[in-house]
């Protein structure tokens, strides 16, 4: 971490590395630590470029970089309006971090938070790229759609769903302009609400034959069948609410009719006084017995009158009574929850729709939030053999009831709690085992530095100009104007709107609002527990890995060979049965 300020400044711009980004194809391995030495792949111009880092350079020299850590690209001088000036930014992020060749914000995130924790730099071994973070992703999803369906399947009485899933993919492409779950852009990806649709559509697909009165369903699988019974049909339901609204209308008419022809229409007709049970007396109020004509009138039966007047009509327990025990009859209404498969497959198709746009040629990280980030680093810090134990956490955020924060934010802070807040924020950064990530705006980054400083700057508030003004009336004798000024304190950190690279400095006062915006926008803390691993450890990890690999590979080699064996033998074994079945054929015929 290097600190600059008017006070000490330390002129740390040796540190970076000027040397050319090397760019690779698109052919990305699966094993994810064979490329980690490579940049970042290539993406067709003019294709989410929005959403992805440009070709230029990562690395930066050192004008550039003073160019992009200081305000006017040099240190505040003696003649400025800007005093003390405060800067640190982090040389370990500012070389490790990676490109985004697509939108994969949450992958190249995490890339580069390990890489700088680890001391790498992009190039070096060991390093890891957005693509290898990708990859664990794709890994952490399929975990997620295969616990789904199995739920679903165990929920079913374990009847396999695929006949559910084939149906909803077949209308989704025949039915809706080829679309289909997770598609490739979002002209042709299902949107949540048509896969739902689609769902119950299957369900309860039908048809008619002339002269029958029942249904025929389309789909006749067990599957299906078992849906039916807890589903409802939506035609049936659309029906039930057009006979409500229809209703609703009648009902409106009428009143329209009755106040046009001059009635009441609250008015309501009683049944009081045609039941001869039913009495009428008057309210006798506790501090006043006399009645007068606006007092309440009481409402009882004959039987409750013959029960307040007649003490026998009560029966009373005799001793015997008193002896036997006293049983009540209850009943107990069991409730059953009802499963709601349209919420189960509909979360069944989104987790799908997640891991298809994982596996597109520009792969997509959208289906994943803070937890995703989370869940890579404790899968990537699992998988380091040992080598680094990382642990991620939220840090600050809108203030929720159950949340846990170590910087809760509220609309009800005052200033002195804002300033408190940077203070925290500024502790943390300066750590060495600890990278600031952001969830800002729909968008996952670093934070690569943070500066503030106290500024003089003119005052364009009206009511602020009115105040000063009378001081510059009282000093007009001397002839010297007092320009309305006022002093700002500014605290601003460096950190990426779109892609993952440095660029944008953004104000605190911004940020903050918009983690108090949403509670899903959260400012998160990846720090390693362990020590810095040096360069031979570095080394040893690599090896291992690849050796890992190496040896998975053959495993995948070896399994693959046994299979395309066991086929052939299979094919073999069939042929001779084959021949063998027509020998004894013809041996009986020649009988």
């Amino acid at each position: 971490m290097e600190i600059l300020s008017e006070s000490g400044i330390q002129d740390s711009t040796q540190h970076l590395n000027t040397k050319k980004n090397i760019d690779v194809n698109n052919n990305v391995k699966n094993a994810s630590i064979k490329n980690t030495n490579n940049a970042t792949t290539t993406v067709d111009k003019g294709i989410d470029d929005y959403e992805r880092d440009t070709d230029v350079s990562e690395e930066l020299s050192s004008a550039k970089l003073m160019e992009l850590l200081l305000p006017d690209g040099s240190f505040p001088g003696s003649n400025s309006n800007k005093s003390n000036f405060f800067i640190a930014y982090s040389n370990n992020a500012l070389s490790a971090w990676v490109k985004q060749r697509s939108p994969g914000c949450a992958a190249a995130s995490v890339a580069g938070a390990w890489n700088a924790l680890g001391g790498l730099k992009r190039q070096d071994k060991g390093a890891r790229t957005m693509d290898d973070n990708i990859n664990v992703l794709i890994q952490i999803q399929k975990d997620r759609v295969n616990n789904t369906r199995g739920r679903i399947e165990r929920l079913l009485g374990n009847l396999n769903i695929e006949p559910v899933l084939d149906a909803v993919k077949k209308v989704l492409k025949e039915k809706h302009d080829g679309k289909f779950i997770g598609g490739e852009n979002k002209a042709t990806s299902a949107s949540k609400k048509l896969m739902k649709d689609t769902f119950k559509k299957v369900v309860f697909e039908s048809f008619q034959l002339e002269g029958d009165d029942e249904k025929t369903y389309v789909y006749a699988d067990p599957v299906f069948q078992i849906l039916r019974e807890d589903m409802e049909d939506p035609e049936e339901v659309k029906r039930r609410k057009q006979e409500k609204v229809e209703a609703r209308k009648q009902q409106e008419a009428l009143l329209a009719e009755q106040i046009m022809e001059g009635g009441n229409p609250f008015e309501t007709k009683s049944n009081i006084g045609q039941d001869p049970d039913f009495t009428i007396q008057p309210f006798q109020s506790s501090t006043n017995s006399n009645t007068n004509g606006n007092s309440m009138a009481k409402i009882t039966s004959a039987s409750e009158n013959e029960l307040n007047n007649d003490s026998d009509a009560i029966p009373r327990r005799t001793e015997e009574d008193e002896e036997q025990p006293i049983i009540v009859e209850t009943t107990v209404k069991v409730k059953t929850k009802k499963i709601s498969w349209v919420k189960e497959f509909s979360e069944l198709f989104n987790r799908m729709g997640g891991l298809r746009k994982l596996e597109r040629k520009r792969p997509s990280t959208a289906a994943f939030g803070n937890w995703g980030i989370t869940s890579q680093v404790n899968w990537i810090s699992s998988e380091s053999l040992g080598l680094m134990d990382l642990r991620c956490s939220m840090f600050m955020g809108k203030r929720v009831r159950g949340s846990k924060l170590r910087c809760p934010l509220s609309t009800m802070d005052k200033e002195e709690d804002i300033y408190m807040q940077w203070l925290q924020l500024r502790a943390m950064f300066t750590r060495d085992d600890t990278i600031l990530l952001s969830h800002h705006k729909n968008h996952y980054a670093l934070i690569y530095a943070i500066r503030e400083w106290t500024e003089t700057v003119s005052v364009e508030n009206e009511q602020q100009q009115q105040e000063t003004s009378k001081e510059g009336e009282e000093n007009a004798m001397t002839n010297v104007p007092i320009p309305p000024t006022t002093k700002v304190h500014v605290r601003q950190v460096l950190t990426a709107r779109k892609g993952q690279r440095p660029s944008a400095w953004i104000d605190w006062k911004e940020l903050r609002s918009t983690y108090i915006g949403w509670a899903g926008y959260k400012l998160m803390t990846i720090q390693r527990s362990s020590k810095q691993p040096n360069k031979a450890e570095w080394e040893q990890y690599v090896n291992d890995v690849l050796n890992k690999h190496d040896v998975q590979e053959e495993k995948e080699v070896v399994e693959a060979d046994a299979t395309s064996s066991t086929n052939t033998t299979s094919i073999v074994n069939d042929d001779d049965d084959a021949m063998k079945e027509n020998n004894d054929q013809q041996q009986f015929q020649h009988k």
